[in-house]
């Protein structure tokens, strides 16, 4: 070890103890990230006490940015500071009036009484047995991390295995990579589906969510967004039971419709198609179909060609 490397440990060990033989105690600066990891670890607490009753849990799934509520004084206070900052980087003199209205707004902040609140936002579940309530929310604390409000913004009831695909719909992730942002033909696919439920009210609402989350699941295993793609692995799932057996599928007829007042306002989807599976046998037994859905490719109508309905 070198001689300045414990020449410096030798200083800072005297510094502390000529702190400790003042009275003097060392207290750690606290950073806006500790604030911000204190209220979700307060929020997170409230929680759990509030909900860990019986055969009810509370499983905390994700926060998102902190908002600050400040009040006039400090907005005003703000604005004006970023007025001096875009004349700095643009090199422009200083402005004496700004310095002075910046100087009296000071003041003004000082002696404002009103608080300034921390909102948390918040993704959450509450379980119970094998069905779960998602909630979306926003925790309002004040200064000294009091939770003053509640305020939930969307709550979904859905079987409990939709968690990770609820998270990746709540924050508007890739559908194919979760964790990273969503692209272009992503987000026009969460703007589309969550204009439609936010029409909707319980238990319809949450049915929606759970069919948008079907859909996520069949884009993400076959790794396309293509409507087309998606109809054909959505209308052969529903009709075979899922099966591992269907073989040559075949597609005769998969059209778009159109709304006759905007021809470019697409109000659903026809589909004519067939598929083989293996009997007991061992034979191949063809099924084939008609089926309408509408733009959000919830199936409205199946028929069953062969034997007139399904």
């Amino acid at each position: 070890m070198s001689t300045r490397i414990l020449a410096c440990r030798a200083g800072l060990f005297g510094i502390l103890l000529l702190l400790h033989a003042c009275g003097l105690r060392y207290e750690p600066v606290t950073t806006p990230e500790n604030e911000q990891e204190n209220r979700q670890r307060i929020i997170e607490s409230k929680m759990r006490e509030d909900y860990d009753q019986g055969d009810e849990v509370y499983h905390s799934i994700a926060f998102g940015e902190t908002e600050m509520i400040k009040p006039e004084s400090y907005r005003a206070l703000d604005s004006m500071y970023a007025l001096k900052y875009k004349r700095e980087i643009s090199g422009q003199v200083p402005d004496r009036q700004l310095e002075e209205q910046i100087r009296l707004q000071r003041m003004v902040v000082l002696n404002d009484t009103n608080p300034i609140y921390y909102v948390e936002n918040h993704v959450w579940e509450i379980k119970k047995n094998d069905t779960s309530t998602f909630y979306t929310g926003k925790f309002i604390l004040d200064m000294h991390n009091e939770i003053e409000d509640v305020e939930i913004s969307e709550s979904v009831m859905l079987p409990a295995s939709y968690k990770d695909l609820y998270t990746s719909y709540v924050y508007e992730e890739s559908i194919f990579t979760p964790g990273f942002a969503a692209n272009q033909q992503e987000q026009q696919f969460y703007n589309l589906y969550k204009s439609k439920a936010a029409t909707l009210t319980e238990p319809k609402h949450s049915l929606f969510v759970q069919h948008t989350l079907d859909i996520m699941r069949i884009a993400r295993q076959k790794n396309t967004l293509v409507t087309a793609d998606l109809i054909r692995t959505l209308l052969v799932d529903k009709t075979s039971n899922h099966s591992y057996a269907v073989k040559n599928i075949k597609f005769t007829r998969l059209e778009e419709l159109y709304s006759t007042s905007d021809q470019n306002e697409v109000i659903g989807y026809n589909a004519e198609f067939s598929y083989t599976i293996a009997d007991e046998n061992g034979q191949d037994k063809q099924y084939a179909y008609y089926a309408q859905l509408d733009p959000y490719l919830q199936i409205e109508f199946i028929q069953d060609v062969q034997e007139g309905g399904f």
